[in-house]
């Protein structure tokens, strides 16, 4: 039986993706003269600030320190984050959900990014429990960021269904023994989203129907 829903923020609650990109990309020019390509920032979707910054540092062979970096980045990002929007149905299922089932944001973005995010949409009411990528040791597709919502909901894992938009959020769901309802976003939806349980359109679709039914089949594939 389905007792929690644990959403990812950045393409599930907030469209962030062009944000996310812009940010980096800008950055990568001005700094350095490289050009990112779009499907690379996507695929690091997921993963917590340090690491999807040493990600970059890595691959490029970057003279700059993750902290330095990862200052930059941030920076940018706040200067355009008034243009980032609630992902459509989204507060409205939560509304729907309340009361009924406890729920959390697990995200890789940094706690700050989250608890500014939940605060601009007006979520706080809904949500039980936030915790940022910052605040555990492994990063998704690790399980740990969800198995730790769940702890804190005081559900099992395989109370829980997971709202996912990016392969490394669905990786970790699965390993965490959880449903995963997978909504791709314009930034991610050219990854493989075949391993989540159901790929939905939009928030609007989630109903308590399909979350009884994904309960009714946990344990049975």
């Amino acid at each position: 039986m389905i007792r929690g829903v644990i959403f990812d923020m950045d393409g599930v609650v907030i469209d962030s993706g062009e944000v996310i990109y812009s940010s980096w990309n800008d950055i990568f020019y001005k700094e350095f003269s490289i050009t990112l390509p779009r499907e690379e920032v996507a695929q690091q979707l997921g993963k917590s600030p340090k690491d999807f910054t040493q990600h970059f540092i890595d691959k490029y062979r970057l003279k700059i320190s993750n902290g330095e970096l990862d200052i930059k980045i941030a920076m940018r990002e706040d200067e355009l984050a008034h243009t980032v929007m609630l992902k459509p149905g989204i507060k409205e299922l939560m509304a729907r959900l309340k009361g009924k089932y406890k729920m959390a944001l697990a995200t890789g973005a940094s706690r700050k990014n989250a608890e500014y995010y939940v605060n601009k949409f007006g979520l706080g009411s809904y949500l039980d429990f936030v915790i940022g990528g910052d605040e555990v040791r492994e990063a998704k597709p690790n399980p740990e960021i969800f198995l730790n919502a769940a702890r804190n909901l005081n559900l099992k894992p395989g109370e829980c269904v997971v709202i996912e938009d990016a392969i490394l959020g669905i990786t970790a769901a699965k390993r965490a023994g959880m449903k995963v309802i997978s909504i791709p976003d314009a930034f991610t939806a050219h990854q493989d989203h075949s391993t989540a349980d159901m790929q939905l359109k939009s928030a609007f679709e989630i109903s308590d129907n399909i979350l009884k039914k994904l309960g009714d089949n946990h344990g049975q594939e």
